[in-house]
């Protein structure tokens, strides 16, 4: 343990290793020695869960008032919550349904305690009220607890599930992409509908197969939500063959306004991702059906045209809840900029209004917005009131990267660029000397925290820290994450630090690990430091065992595959996947993998981390195809969320790591400009992200 975090953990050895002796008595069911060592041990920090076993003895007996009196004292804690859940599933298992009723209410403590609520419901008579619950529990998109089974079979005992809800929970389930829940209730759907069952599933399956137009309209109007499975599967991968297919479908079969909604914007979606031409007609489509979502993607597929008036239309259309987010602020000031610099080259003058035309003249009204159209000053007289008010509201360009240049964050970071200025740290250090030390010692959570990683259970310690954090004071949640950090749980201090203001404590949020391994592996691979470093904070935050769901390893997050690949090819032997999360191999792999990524793709390092986290097929596609494109623009229009985020990320991460290994603090230059796919070498021109 850190000389630190010992000194402040108090507890004398002697209570531990009692602790120790108390929790091996209940092993071996010496319950008298168990409860004699507990009794002696009731100001020791883990005393809650020695008390908490204690209760497990004997629940059944244990009153409510002293099941919420232990709860309540120790809410801060996983006890807390673990003694009223057990006392719970104890009153379900002896059948004390009406201490059930009586001490829960739905919604308190997830679906599972749900289930055992409605199931006392059911046993005490209220049946109705029970099997409202019961329907309103199954019918979602995946499956639920073992414990609602006796309350489902109840329900499925007193009337068959109508055919109706079934397929509507097979449509749920798919959406969700569960296709083995839906071959599951497609048994138990009536003969009569198995086939449309059958024929759904084959449809999430078997996209295609709705390209045959006529056969599916032969099958009457219940096809429908069948169809729309179908377009939202194929626009993955065709969108244009599920547009061509949506325009026969369209006015054939009767779409809920919710389902135009879902087609059209998975429609318009991967239309943008594969920046096709038409990508226009369909956003506006899905706008005009009220699509959720789909204004973001207007204004990204006009940035990635530099169509300035079209993406100036777009963020008229952001709504009041993400107009102050930093993105729209930004894109809206480097909008308004363009096109106040490209009126005034064109030295045109902003027109006056165009004369009124009569309130109920609907060809006056046409030729009033065609006229309109032509020009983005008066296309402005045909927007809603409270639209032209923002836009009169909004200031000007300049005020905004001003304000947008004092945040740590990219896009603060592309103001300050903008304009000139330094990029904005924003720093302030922390550490457990004084105030917080006394912090800590008053604090019963903290103290949990410490003498869990005393006993070298570093689990419970992390799990008791993350589930304190929403009930710590502010000094608390700084203190928990200074001892996250001196605990080496880097990854856990960085996610306490964005709950308190030691936010802009950098130490904790960016460290400099393994300062000689990412130098040397960083320069043997041609690389900088701070993108090794930025790579690894987005990725992993440090967390050496960290394990993606779909296989990624270390601190790198190196895929096996990959991981094996590149070690081939520098002579590296990877005898187990374990291997891959030894940092000095990790570093090693990953660093070459990023070299040769940057080497491939025009050493652009911006593509390249593009690529390390989507790909480098996608990161080619998705290059500028004739013309360098400024920076800013490509990387907003990324078009999968994921890659867009990362790259932000990593673009702020590294000037901060810059920063932290004493170097100028400044955007990568990389940002300026993409290379088009078809250039052979960095362009090297004019910054046109200032222009």
């Amino acid at each position: 343990m850190d000389p630190t975090l010992a000194s402040l953990a108090s507890t004398a050895i002697h209570q531990r290793e009692q602790y120790r002796q108390a929790l091996a008595a209940l092993r071996d069911n010496r319950i008298e020695d168990f409860q004699r060592i507990t009794a002696r041990l009731q100001d020791y920090p883990l005393y809650p869960y020695l008390e908490l076993q204690e209760f497990a003895l004997h629940l059944g007996p244990v009153s409510f008032a002293e099941v919420k009196q232990f709860a309540t004292r120790y809410q801060s804690s996983p006890a807390g919550s673990r003694m009223s859940h057990a006392w719970l599933r104890a009153q379900a298992a002896e059948g004390d349904w009406p201490t059930l009723l009586n001490h829960y209410h739905p919604g308190q403590f997830g679906e599972e305690f749900d289930c055992l609520y409605y199931r006392a419901k059911y046993e005490t008579g209220a049946s109705k009220e029970a099997f409202r619950g019961a329907e309103k529990l199954w019918n979602v998109g995946y499956s639920q607890s073992n414990a609602c089974d006796p309350l489902f079979e109840a329900w499925k005992s007193y009337r068959p599930i109508p055919d109706k809800l079934v397929l509507e929970r097979i449509g749920k389930a798919l959406h969700n992409h569960k296709p083995q829940l839906a071959e599951v209730l497609q048994r138990s759907v009536s003969q009569s509908r198995q086939p449309l069952a059958r024929e759904w599933i084959k449809v999430y399956e078997e996209p295609q197969q709705i390209a045959q137009v006529n056969y599916y309209l032969a099958q009457g109007n219940a096809i429908a939500p069948i169809v729309v499975t179908g377009l939202e599967r194929l626009a993955r991968n065709d969108p244009d063959q599920a547009g061509q297919l949506w325009l026969q479908y369209r006015n054939r079969l009767p779409f809920s306004r919710t389902q135009q909604q879902r087609i059209l914007l998975q429609i318009s979606r991967f239309k943008q991702v594969n920046f096709a031409e038409d990508t226009e007609y369909w956003l506006n489509a899905a706008l005009a059906v009220g699509a959720p979502d789909v204004v973001p993607i207007g204004i990204r597929n006009a940035l990635r045209a530099q169509d300035w008036e079209r993406a100036g239309r777009w963020l008229s259309a952001v709504n009041d809840d993400e107009r102050s987010q930093f993105v729209w602020q930004y894109w809206r000031a480097r909008t308004d900029q363009w096109l106040a610099t490209y009126y005034a080259r064109q030295k045109l003058a902003r027109p006056t209004a165009l004369p009124r035309t009569p309130p109920y003249s609907y060809m006056g009204i046409h030729r009033r917005f065609m006229a309109a159209l032509a020009d983005p000053y008066r296309l402005r007289e045909t927007f809603p009131a409270r639209v032209k008010a923002m836009i009169a509201e909004a200031p000007p360009p300049a005020t905004t990267f001003e304000l947008l240049a004092q945040e740590r964050n990219y896009y603060g970071f592309l103001a300050s660029h903008r304009i000139g200025t330094p990029l904005k740290l924003n720093q302030r250090q922390y550490s457990l000397d004084g105030k917080m030390r006394n912090v800590v010692r008053n604090s019963a959570a903290l103290n949990r925290v410490l003498e869990f990683q005393a006993l070298g259970q570093e689990a419970d310690a992390r799990r008791e820290l993350m589930h304190a954090v929403k009930y710590m004071s502010e000094d608390e949640k700084i203190a928990a994450a200074l001892i996250a950090r001196q605990a080496g749980w880097y990854l856990h201090a960085i996610l306490l630090a964005q709950h308190s203001s030691a936010q802009d404590d950098l130490n904790i949020r960016f460290p400099v690990l393994l300062t000689d391994l990412v130098l040397r592996r960083s320069s043997d691979a041609g690389i900088t430091p701070e993108w090794t470093y930025a790579i690894i904070r987005q990725e992993s935050a440090f967390w050496q065992d960290a394990l993606s769901p779909v296989g990624a390893r270390g601190y790198m997050q190196l895929m096996p595959a990959t991981a094996r690949e590149v070690a081939k090819s520098i002579g590296l032997r990877i005898a187990t996947p374990s291997d891959i999360n030894r940092p000095e191999t990790n570093i090693q792999l990953g660093t070459t993998y990023l070299g040769k990524l940057q080497r491939q793709l025009d050493g652009n390092t911006i593509l390249a981390t593009a690529a390390y986290n989507a790909g480098a097929g996608r990161a080619r596609r998705w290059q500028p195809k004739d013309t360098p494109m400024p920076g800013d623009i490509w990387v907003e229009t990324i078009p999968f969320t994921e890659t867009r985020d990362y790259v932000k990320n990593v673009v702020a991460y590294q000037a901060i790591y810059k920063h932290k290994l004493g170097k100028p603090t400044v955007l990568i230059h990389d940002m300026e400009w993409i290379p088009p796919l078809q250039s052979a070498t960095p362009y090297q021109g004019a910054m046109l992200i200032q222009n």
